[in-house]
């Protein structure tokens, strides 16, 4: 209102205004104590808002004095600077005081009115910057008041001439004193109250940022959440954060906000850059003017950039990271206020931080427990060796993203490590290679020491072997190695090489692989168990199929010197050997005979008719003893033809607790014989011995039978001519000259007569089952009918089957073909069935004889009796040689016990088969077949 009066008035004349002024709007003396107090009331009543208290204080002096402007400087406590607040602030809003310049001190120290003169110089003399006093001027400021609060000077009131151009009497600057005095305590009320607002707010933006990040467990969200926050608090341009990489000394920048470009490329180290400085010291850094840092320019350059802060993200006493803040070039600077508020903002981070890293960790470390089950189950479920060490190295890469693997195992002689697994590239150019195992390699303390190894940084380690990456053309960095244990026992080692983050190896790597390494090893045993096992099994499957193979071969031969051969021939096989025999103690055990021998020096075909002593060598040793030797060196017998052998395997044929012989086998191969083998030709010696000893007997039992032969038909021969001449002479006496012989002298010389028949009979069954033996008798083959045969019999046999008064029977189709067979022999086999079924048939019996035939070329020919039939029990050894029966009936018919031998056999050799069917006290069938012809 007054401004604009004074704008209406602006033509009036110089001296009426000042006139006026005095006359109508100046209070007089007496009332300026009036209008304080008035002020006290009212600004009472005004709300505790600075910028209200303010804008009232300056209107009251505007409208007592008036100047013709009023400013007042204010203390910033959080800018730490004194800037304008006042209604007529336009324009002068980057005018402002440090807490350092030395107008705010000597105010602070002197607190009295300064006056300045028309020229902006004051009129007392005072100790300020001239620099300080001319920014005053700027304004024409002619009266500068201070405004001390308890403790600090809070700012101060600078007036401009008063309208009448009059300088400030002394009533007029002690009502401004007093005014400032009045407004002072409310005014400094008033900062407490806007600075605990702030302070709210602040807190509560800090309790929000808390809340915000407590909750996240994204690290990048994490970071962007706090970087804008304190952009926003701080009113800065922007900012970023840096993280440290502990393993590579290395500040990364992970989020850049609200900044002309992103710096997520930029890499310091410590040291380096203001985030550098920071990490180096952990202390907070502000930086008045980015422009002036010439490093860090280059680092952000950007011509935009003015104050930066820095503070450090700290966690358990080490820094962890930076958050910087950027203002632009001419902004006020921060403060230290600011460094405490982001001190705080950073200390809430680190712990949101150091909660995302370990709740991250802890769903890694349950994926990898996870993964590590799934792993464990799969390998143990693997029972091949080779793939279980291939799955536990690969998923030891895989889990620790490593770019190489390997997998070390200690060898059965414990004196070396072989590389089984290596992968990574050209891994497999190391696969079969044997170090040493002891503490010159890394690997080799691992398993010494029984203990886990990470060595970051292998070239420093003085154990590492620089050959391995020469072979393969690979940098090694770092590795972490750990032995697996299993039962008790280390088995290998199992390393992982170089991170493919470019960090190294920590404890909590080693903890994991300890974990895997440990379980991998239990089923990487139980993997070479079943394997072991399955490689035994597979042997002792491959023992007794050779062993069956033997018995099967050995017992379709029964001649000794076939079973002997056969036997060393399938044993050499079995073991490889290029050297072989076998020994038969002789009949006074003496010594030993050479029976069968393979691959032997023709010098030693002298113990084959003159016996090995058994004093010597270890032939003679395993026969005396009975105990198997695996000889090597010089103990060996070597009987080779062709070179010297390595190794002798010897063991001893036992039958009955007795030793028999030996089997013997040598080898000329670096491989040497073994325990398993010896036991396997135990096995093997037990099957052959058996055979052997079968094949002895029947060859005993072949001698006794030509001998048997040999006698039955010298018998044959020498009985058959004396009973030829017997027979002559009784027929001669029937018939010599004209001598009545008596009925008694007849009587005498039929029974002769019969006997001799029988033992005709009998002879010459002797003969044929001694020809049959011995493959004598020969078939004269030809066409024959079986009508004229069955035909042929009936008639010779028809006197004994009217003594019988049998009744006989036949039934021959018209149409029966002819068979193929020696017609003498048929009648033979025919005339033996149906005296059989003549003779153990009752009188007034029955026989039937009948023919058939089919379409598989063979034709039957079936005698039935009614006879006395055969029992259960004799039906077993009917066709036995000399068998009789001890039925009673049977036994009361004269019989040889040959017939049906000789009648079966005959049968045979005409390719047919002969069979029966009986029952006791019902009479017998017996049928044969004969092929038919053509």
């Amino acid at each position: 209102m007054y401004t604009a009066c004074l704008i209406a008035l602006a033509g009036i004349g110089r001296e009426w205004l000042r006139d006026f002024i005095n006359r109508h709007i100046l209070p007089p003396k007496e009332d300026y104590q009036r209008l304080i107090q008035e002020y006290a009331k009212e600004l009472a009543s005004h709300p505790l808002n600075v910028n209200y208290i303010l804008d009232f204080y300056l209107s009251q002096i505007q409208t007592i004095l008036p100047p013709k402007n009023a400013l007042v400087f204010l203390i910033d406590i959080k800018e730490s600077q004194y800037t304008i607040r006042s209604e007529n602030e336009k324009g002068y809003i980057h005018v402002s005081y440090l807490l350092s310049d030395t107008l705010p001190q000597w105010l602070n120290q002197h607190p009295e009115p300064i006056i300045l003169d028309n020229d902006g110089l004051p009129t007392t003399k005072i100790t300020v910057d001239q620099e300080e006093i001319a920014r005053l001027a700027m304004f024409s400021i002619r009266l500068v008041i201070p405004l001390m609060g308890k403790e600090e000077l809070l700012g101060w009131l600078a007036l401009q001439d008063k309208i009448t151009d009059k300088p400030y009497t002394p009533d007029e600057l002690d009502f401004l004193i007093n005014i400032s005095e009045k407004t002072l305590i409310t005014l400094e009320n008033a900062q407490l109250f806007e600075t605990a607002n702030r302070k709210t707010k602040e807190l509560l933006a800090l309790q929000d940022t808390s809340l915000d990040i407590a909750s996240e467990q994204d690290t990048d969200r994490i970071l962007m959440a706090v970087v804008e926050r304190a952009t926003n608090l701080l009113n800065a341009m922007g900012g970023s954060i840096y993280l440290l990489d502990q393993f590579l000394d290395v500040l990364n920048n992970k989020i850049c906000f609200n900044l002309s470009k992103n710096y997520a490329d930029i890499h310091l180290k410590i040291g380096e850059g203001i985030a550098g400085r920071v990490v180096q010291d952990g202390n907070s850094r502000i930086i008045p003017n980015y422009q002036k840092m010439s490093d860090q320019y280059q680092i952000y350059p950007s011509d935009t950039f003015g104050p930066v802060v820095a503070v450090p993200f700290t966690w358990k006493g080490q820094v962890r990271g930076v958050l910087e803040l950027i203002r632009h070039t001419n902004t006020h600077n921060f403060t230290e206020e600011d460094v405490e508020l982001l001190e705080v903002l950073a200390s809430q981070s680190a712990i949101a931080l150091e909660n995302a890293r370990l709740i991250r960790e802890a769903h890694e470390k349950a994926s990898q427990l996870q993964r590590l089950h799934e792993v464990n189950q799969i390998i143990s479920a693997t029972l091949d060796r080779e793939t279980a060490l291939r799955v536990v190295t690969k998923v030891a890469v895989e889990i620790l993203n490593t770019e190489a693997g390997s997998i070390f195992v200690v060898d059965p002689t414990g004196q070396f490590l072989i590389f089984e697994i290596a992968l990574g590239p050209k891994g497999m150019a190391l696969v079969g290679q044997k170090i040493p195992l002891n503490k010159n390699s890394i690997a080799g303390s691992i398993v010494v020491n029984q203990k886990p190894m990470i060595v970051n940084d292998v070239a420093s380690d003085p154990h590492w072997n620089i050959n391995f990456d020469k072979e393969t053309d690979f940098k090694t960095r770092d590795i972490l190695g750990v032995p697996m244990s299993a039962f008790n026992r280390i088995i290998g080692v199992v390393e992982v090489i170089n991170k493919k983050s470019g960090r190294g190896f920590t404890e909590d790597d080693l903890t994991t692989l300890v974990i895997f390494a440990s379980q991998a090893a239990i089923a990487i045993v139980n993997a070479e168990r079943f394997t072991q096992t399955d490689k035994e099994l597979s042997a002792r499957i491959q023992e007794l199929n050779t062993l069956q193979m033997i018995d099967h071969e050995l017992s379709a031969s029964l001649e000794f010197d076939a079973v002997l051969e056969l036997t060393i021939s399938r044993t050499m096989d079995a073991f490889g050997a290029n050297v072989g025999l076998i020994g038969i103690i002789n009949k006074d055990r003496q010594g030993l005979l050479f029976k069968t021998m393979v691959g032997v020096a023709k010098k030693y075909d002298y113990y084959k008719t003159t016996v090995w002593n058994l004093n010597k060598g270890i032939l003679g040793k395993v026969a005396k003893t009975g105990q198997p030797i695996i000889a090597v060196g010089d103990e060996i017998d070597n009987l080779s033809s062709d070179c010297r052998s390595t190794s002798q395997l010897c063991v001893p044929i036992i039958l009955e607790e007795q030793v028999i012989g030996v089997i013997s086998m040598e080898l000329a191969d670096l491989e040497l014989f073994n325990e398993t083998d010896k036991e396997f030709a135990l096995r093997l010696a037990d099957h052959a011995a058996l055979a052997i000893r079968n094949a002895q007997l029947f060859e005993e039992v072949n001698a006794a039978n030509q001998a048997k032969t040999e006698f039955m038909s010298v018998a044959s021969h020498e009985l058959k001519n004396p009973m030829t001449n017997i027979k002559g002479y009784t027929t001669m006496l029937e018939h010599v000259g004209d001598v009545q012989l008596s009925e008694q002298q007849q009587e005498f010389i039929h029974v002769i007569h019969s006997n001799i028949e029988r033992m005709n009979r009998i002879v010459s069954d002797l003969l044929d089952v001694s020809r049959i033996e011995a493959g004598y008798i020969k078939l004269e083959m030809d066409v024959v009918s079986i009508q004229n045969i069955i035909k042929e019999v009936m008639q010779s046999m028809q006197t004994q089957i009217d003594k019988k008064h049998i009744k006989f029977h036949t039934n021959i189709p018209d149409a029966v073909p002819n068979v193929r067979g020696d017609h003498g022999r048929l009648v033979q086999i025919m005339a033996n069935l149906v005296s059989n079924a003549c003779k153990y048939t009752p009188e007034n019996g029955n026989v039937f004889v009948n023919v058939e035939w089919d379409d598989k070329q063979y034709l039957t020919v079936n005698t039935t009796d009614t006879g006395y039939g055969i029992s259960e029990e004799d039906q077993k050894k009917l066709f036995d040689k000399f068998f009789r029966s001890a039925d009673q009936n049977i036994r009361d018919e004269r019989g040889t016990g040959l017939g049906l031998s000789i009648t079966k056999s005959m049968i045979e050799m005409h390719g047919g088969e002969l069979w029966f069917e009986s029952k006791l006290g019902k009479g017998s069938t017996f049928s044969f077949s004969l092929p038919l012809v053509g």
